[in-house]
Order: structure tokens, then sequence, then C-alpha cells
């Protein structure tokens, strides 16, 4: 099945690069191809261990129909190979001997569309703010309502297959077969009605726990264009409520360049762990995850050329006591990278991350990464 799925992606791929094409292949009649494919590399210098190396391949597939009365079909592949792992590396997973070649059925769907009305049922990629996964379920969003997006979903199996660098490296274990729930609900309101602001409501509910929460972003000028955002979220998992607050501020003083500063809290309790999705989550350590967790943060991205940009962030994680947190005290994090458009549609990405954890959860480690990847 995975030499099947590649064979067919790497013919794709090469008309894609041949014909110039970065936003689909048009396929007549039929619908619409799209995907993307790259190489992922990762070497982890942790304290404690030798140097660990990770090298893959990914290829996604995916087509859709044209529409015809509403309907349109979707259909989605997803094939990763292992290129090199070293033999003692940080990623190695006990439970899954096949670590480094899985393939996967990413995307089944159809979707039926009315006006600005459309539902979605079957294995599809999540199109809400605080789920961006893919899922088995009925999804259905709504913009009938002008500066009104209301969106909801049910799902009882969850697929971690979106981003290839998650997958490499955190939940090899759930592409395979899907992580089963018990059947989850949720619903997210986005309002846009008022210029500059945006709202975002969320609730989430499920066997184990409930989580709500809202977002706020307003964007002035004040001399130079200026973003205030700030967002609450309560859960509740088997009786115990945790809370997360986060603000941010972010400022332009000359146009290539966006500086950023934010505080985020998690509460002593369940916290964030409830929330299907973390577009709060700026640093790439699981320090800020933790419970009672105080985390400050500062970053800097700068377009030195219309093809490359520069990222740099610093951030700091602090905690109350041992007692909100029994295994770790304190952590600090510095992530300086690179983008570069090598041609359109084609994108090399590298970043270097440091972490200085003062914790027996916290590892001390240094990782460099790189991802050449290729979309249409």
């Amino acid at each position: 099945m995975q030499k099947k799925i590649t064979v067919l992606f790497s013919l794709t791929l090469l008309f894609a690069l041949t014909l110039g094409y970065s936003e689909g292949v048009t396929l007549g009649k039929a619908g619409t191809l799209s995907g993307r494919a790259g190489i992922y590399y990762s070497n982890s210098f942790a304290t404690d261990s030798e140097n660990a190396t990770l090298t893959h391949s990914y290829q996604y597939l995916n087509f859709e129909s044209i529409e015809l009365a509403g309907l349109k079909l979707g259909v989605g592949f997803f094939t990763i190979q292992e290129l090199m792992e070293s033999d003692d590396n940080v990623y190695s997973n006990a439970d899954n001997e096949d670590f480094g070649n899985r393939d996967g059925l990413t995307q089944l769907y159809l979707n039926y569309s009315l006006s600005k009305t459309s539902l979605t049922m079957g294995r599809f990629e999540g199109g809400m703010e605080y789920n961006g996964d893919y899922y088995d379920g009925i999804q259905i969003i709504s913009e009938e309502i002008d500066g009104l997006k209301l969106s909801a979903i049910w799902y009882n199996r969850a697929f971690e297959a979106g981003d290839p660098t998650d997958i490499i490296q955190n939940r090899p274990e759930e592409i395979a077969d899907g992580d089963d729930t018990y059947g989850e609900y949720g619903f997210e309101a986005e309002y846009t009605g008022i210029e500059d602001l945006t709202l975002i409501g969320m609730y989430y509910t499920a066997e184990l726990f409930d989580c709500y929460g809202c977002r706020a972003t307003y964007e002035f000028e004040a001399g130079i264009p200026l973003t205030i955002m700030g967002e609450s979220y309560r859960s509740n998992e088997e009786g115990d409520n945790g809370n997360l607050y986060h603000v941010c501020l972010s400022a332009s003083p000359i146009d290539s360049l966006t500086l950023s500063t934010g505080y985020f809290e998690l509460g002593e309790k369940a916290g964030y762990a409830n929330i299907v999705d973390d577009p709060w989550d700026v640093l790439e350590s699981d320090a800020q995850e933790e419970p009672g967790a105080k985390t400050c943060y500062i970053s800097a991205e700068y377009a030195i050329h219309e093809n490359l940009t520069l990222i740099v962030l610093y951030g700091e994680v602090n905690y109350d006591s041992t007692d909100a947190n029994q295994n770790a005290s304190n952590a600090k994090e510095f992530v300086c990278g690179c983008e570069y458009c090598i041609l359109e549609g084609l994108s090399l990405s590298v970043n270097y991350v440091a972490v200085d954890g003062d914790s027996t959860a916290i590892t001390d480690y240094n990782e460099i990464t790189a991802n050449l990847c290729y979309e249409f």
C-alpha cells in the first residue's frame, strides 16, 4: 500500500513541478488534486544521552471532486518513509516498532453546501479554530449571517496527521488506527462584525471533561500597527477545574518587522489539557504545559527579503511551588530559525531550539530541525 501511494504521489508531484502548479492540479471536469511532499530532519543533543538523529520523507495526496448539486467527494492519503534514524533515538516508541514507515487514509468525506452553509460527513480535516487535525464524524459550518461564523462538530475518532513534524515526533501510535473516543462534541462562534475586532467563543464536551472559553483580538493604530489579544479558558476533568489565561501584544514598527510579547498561565489542576487544540502554545518544549506554569515570552519576526524570514523567540516558565508541579521549578527556552521560499510552492525552514530545564520532567536539550516542503 505504501509503495503504491508513494509511486502515485511521486508521479503527481513530478507533473505539478513540471507545469509549475502551486495551488492544486485541476483534472478537467473531475476535480482537483492537491498535496505536499518533503524531507524532515532532526538532530537532538540531550544532556543525558547521545545525539539522536531522525530523517523522514513524507507525502500527502488529496483529491476533491467538482461540485454537483451541492455535493463534493474528497479522499486523501499520506505516507512516511524512514530515511535515517540513530540507534539511541529520543523519538523511538517501544509500543510501535514500525515507527519510521507509516501510511494511511487521512480523508474520505462527503460534503454538501447550500448557500453559505456546508455539511461534511466521514473522515475529514477539521476546519474549526480548535480542531485542526483529522476526525471521523460530522461537521457543519455556517456563515449565513454577515460577520458571524458558526461551527459545530461531533466525532468519535481523532487523528494527528496534519503536521508531518508532529506525527514523526509525538504521536505515531495514533496514526494507524486513530484515537477512539466516547464521542465528543464541539461548538465555536466567530464574530467579525466590528471593524478590527475578532471575537471567538468555544465549548467542547466529552464523557470525561467539559471545556469552554473565548478569545478577543483587536488591531489598531497608535503611531504603529498594534494587535492585542486576550483569551481565557476553563475546563473540568473528573471534577477538577482548571484555567488558562493568555495575553499577547504585537507591534510592527516597520513593514518587515513584527515584535510580540505575551504571558500565559495555567491552573494547578486540569489546566489546558482538555482543549482539543492549543493555538496559544508558542514554545517548542512542554514546559509551559505543566499545571501551575506561568510563562513569559518575547519574539521577533523579520523579513529581510520577500523570500526569506528570520524568527527569534525566548520564553521563560516559572512555577509557584513544587506542590503545583512536583517535577519542575522553572525552564527557559530559546528558538531561532529561518524560512526561505526557494520558488513558488517550495520552501525550506531551519530551526534551532535550546531548552534549559531545571527539573526532571523538562530535560535540557538542544535540537536542530530542517524541513524541505513542496505544496501544490
